[in-house]
């Protein structure tokens, strides 16, 4: 699934591709359905499953070990995130393909 965003003049920008197995706008549940970006299926036959927030939470709140998942999902995607504005954040394209080489 793809997760973008349009600009003003209708262009996308790609802020996330999640594949199999991924979770996605979790952090809508826990902002009260804001969620700042689009998503469409990338892949054919590609299946998305969506949950109610307000049952999502309650399932939290009886399974510390859900919680603890999401919460350990969350902080993997905002790593992932912070070295992708590191990484575009170095000055020249140079840097930036030494960079991802080096990763």
């Amino acid at each position: 699934v793809m997760l973008f965003r349009t600009s003003s003049d209708g262009r996308e920008q790609v802020v996330h591709d999640i594949g199999p197995g991924r979770t996605l706008a979790e952090a809508a549940v826990f902002q009260y359905g804001v969620f700042p970006v689009s998503s469409r299926a990338g892949a054919r036959g590609a299946r998305v499953a969506q949950l109610e927030g307000a049952r999502f939470l309650q399932q939290l709140d009886r399974d510390p070990s859900a919680m603890h998942a999401v919460l350990s999902a969350l902080c993997r995607r905002l790593h992932e995130l912070v070295d992708r504005v590191e990484l575009l954040s170095l000055p020249d394209a140079g840097q930036r393909l030494a960079r991802y080489v080096l990763r």
